[in-house]
């Protein structure tokens, strides 16, 4: 269970998550432990949503949590870092998505960093880029030492500028991630991906987002989800050709196998836009063709 601190120097969660002093946090709210001596899996986890406050770098950042309902004391469970899109914020995405509905009754942790400013510095030599791919993994390792936490599912999601946000760090850190999932991601201008081991990847994309163009931008091509796609292939060495299917009249999913049992999914949502599909109303499960409950399959199926 998460420890309220009090004070980000002192912290023992924040000590001995964030190694060589990267971060400390705070925190209150549902999550909050009693002690922090014991061990996360000794007891259930207090269900519900509540918001943890880290220091990364020397920047105060906050992290919306929810642990799901009816959670036994000693069971591990999955984490999903969830990141939000351009001028949103991690409760904006916890709304959008459904997620925290889809975790009381599928029995995995969410959490809904906030980027400051409501936008991800993902593009090379941004000034904010490294500190922002540090909030990511300080996120997890404070929910890991807090919560009882499998490390072999933990997940990340974005959608747009946190779908980019979510395809720079699955670079750097594959080697605390199972598998990854963007929506309409925003792929121009990311630094050179070299990731320590296979990772499996599913894209989610409309092929009329005017925002995002599925075939990047005009003239250069800049961000194209094709060659986004090409690129995990290639980096997971994935096995040609790969199958395709329809899903729904107006969904075509092709998927391939690669190596050390990951794969590579691409979903295209034929009359989408810049839109995270079948967004269900505010504390309402997502429906069987969201892209909530499509990530939450393909991260089930890996193993």
């Amino acid at each position: 269970m998460l420890v309220a601190c009090p004070t980000v120097i002192a912290c023992p969660l924040g000590a001995a998550a964030a190694g060589a002093g990267r971060a400390a946090a705070t925190g209150a709210g549902s999550a909050a432990a009693a002690g922090a001596g014991s061990s996360p899996c000794s007891s259930a986890p207090v269900a519900g949503s509540s918001t943890i406050q880290l220091v990364v770098d020397g920047r105060p950042r906050s992290v919306l949590v929810h642990v799901p309902t009816g959670a036994p004391a000693g069971s591990q469970l999955p984490l999903v870092v969830a990141l939000h899109g351009f001028r949103a914020d991690g409760a904006a995405m916890a709304r959008g998505t459904g997620f925290s509905a889809l975790a009381d009754a599928r029995q995995f942790v969410v959490a809904y960093p906030s980027a400051p400013g409501g936008q991800w510095a993902l593009y090379a030599g941004e000034p904010r880029a490294a500190e922002d791919v540090d909030f990511i993994r300080s996120t997890v390792d404070q929910l890991s030492a807090g919560l009882c936490i499998d490390p072999r599912r933990i997940f990340l999601v974005g959608v747009s500028n946190g779908g980019g946000e979510a395809a720079r760090v699955a670079c750097v850190l594959a080697d605390r991630l199972a598998g990854v999932a963007m929506v309409a991601g925003d792929y121009r201008s990311l630094p050179a991906c070299h990731p320590s081991r296979p990772l499996s990847v599913l894209e989610i994309h409309g092929l009329k987002d005017p925002v995002v163009p599925y075939r990047g931008r005009s003239g250069d091509h800049s961000g194209s989800v094709p060659g986004f796609v090409s690129l995990w292939r290639r980096l997971d060495r994935c096995q040609e050709p790969g199958s395709s299917s329809r899903p729904s009249a107006h969904t075509i999913r092709l998927s391939w196998r690669c190596s050390a049992n990951t794969q590579v999914s691409q979903l295209k949502i034929l009359n989408a836009g810049h839109v995270w599909p079948g967004s269900p109303p505010p504390g309402r499960l997502p429906g069987p063709r969201s892209a909530t409950t499509v990530i939450w399959q393909f991260f089930g199926g890996l193993g």
